[in-house]
């Protein structure tokens, strides 16, 4: 449409050319000229207002794309965004109750108790720390953590056993966390807490415990798929010497369900270690001595593994320490009520 300005100089042009016809009716070479002037003028204003309308409208088609643009969904990486609670396993080294420094790995204890039989048994503890990330802003919910013990062979080939479902515990009190009333707090994340799996091996994974071998924690949470941490184990030192096995984050996320070739037995899971047991054995007759280089020489293992097997029993209620009142004094190790009664009924008594 005409501006104002463009109607005004219209009218003045009008003006002027009937004005110039009625003053002189027979100059046709003047009216002519002045009718070629009118339509170069109407051809300027067309062609301004032409590009006036265009530049008007070309900011409005930018700012359409650009709105379109930020609307359109960007790509959902699937695999991440199905996980909003996330489980971690800290692999340092951390203190203790006891202000001791401990380092995360895995515990391998042949049976040697019955030195008559060539035929051991072979039995599995973990000493790990886990915690959960909740990134929902609503309460989250665990149904499982279990451990397996798993092989993946170069040619493709998978075993798997099921060590236990993992018992996970308050790290100060070692009270056993129930999954069943647990719940974490929208936007948080927990302390760590134990995670313990103590499980006797079938003895065919005796020979199978090499690089190949790894173990497994799957976490089951409310409203998303199982979640997979699998860990590096350091066989040779497991095997081999009385230490802990270090290990190492090989991979972790969705769960990679490769049905195994063979499928394992559940291992055989123990309430007590066959180690603890001997303990509270020995412990159960005062003749012996019950500090902790004596107990690990009655044993014939290493004194930090029995370090180990005493805490866990001191935790669990079977056996008290008494303080050291003297320096240089040796902490000894006596049983409780509860260490008493699991001797005298499961006929343990040394005579």
């Amino acid at each position: 449409m005409p501006t104002v300005i463009e109607k005004v100089l219209l009218a003045l042009c009008m003006a002027v050319l009937i004005g110039d016809i009625l003053t002189n009716p027979f100059n046709l070479d003047k009216i002519q000229r002045t009718l070629i002037a009118l339509t170069l003028f109407f051809l300027a204003c067309f062609l301004a207002y032409t590009v006036y309308r265009l530049n008007q409208r070309k900011p409005n088609e930018d700012s359409k794309s650009v709105v379109e643009t930020a609307a359109a969904p960007a790509p959902i990486d699937n695999s991440a965004a199905q996980f909003k609670v996330l489980p971690e396993i800290s692999l340092e080294p951390y203190r203790s109750n006891t202000n001791r420094v401990l380092h995360p790995g895995i515990f391998l204890t042949y049976d040697a108790l019955d030195m008559s039989s060539a035929d051991h048994r072979l039995f599995f503890a973990s000493k790990l720390r886990m915690r959960f990330d909740n990134q929902d802003t609503s309460l989250a919910a665990i149904r499982r953590v279990t451990v397996f013990l798993r092989r993946e062979g170069d040619a493709g080939e998978v075993r798997e056993s099921q060590l236990s479902a993992a018992l996970i515990r308050d790290v100060a009190t070692r009270a056993r966390l129930d999954l069943d009333s647990f719940q974490i707090q929208p936007v948080a994340i927990t302390p760590y807490y134990e995670l313990d799996c103590d499980a006797e091996l079938e003895k065919s994974w005796a020979r199978l415990l090499d690089d190949h071998c790894f173990v497994r924690v799957k976490v089951e949470a409310v409203r998303q798929p199982p979640y997979c941490i699998d860990l590096n184990v350091d066989w040779e030192t497991a095997r081999l010497t009385n230490s802990v096995a270090s290990v190492s984050l090989r991979r972790n996320g969705l769960c990679q369900e490769v049905k195994p070739q063979a499928e394992e037995p559940p291992l055989k899971n123990t309430e007590l270690d066959k180690l603890e047991i001997k303990l509270l054995q020995i412990l159960s007759w005062p003749k012996y001595e019950h500090d902790v280089e004596g107990l690990a020489g009655y044993v014939g293992q290493h004194v930090t593994r029995v370090e180990y097997h005493l805490e866990r029993l001191e935790h669990d209620g079977y056996v008290c320490s008494s303080p050291v009142i003297i320096a240089g004094m040796k902490t000894t190790y006596s049983l409780t009520h509860k260490g008493r009664e699991y001797v005298v009924k499961n006929n343990l008594l040394m005579v």
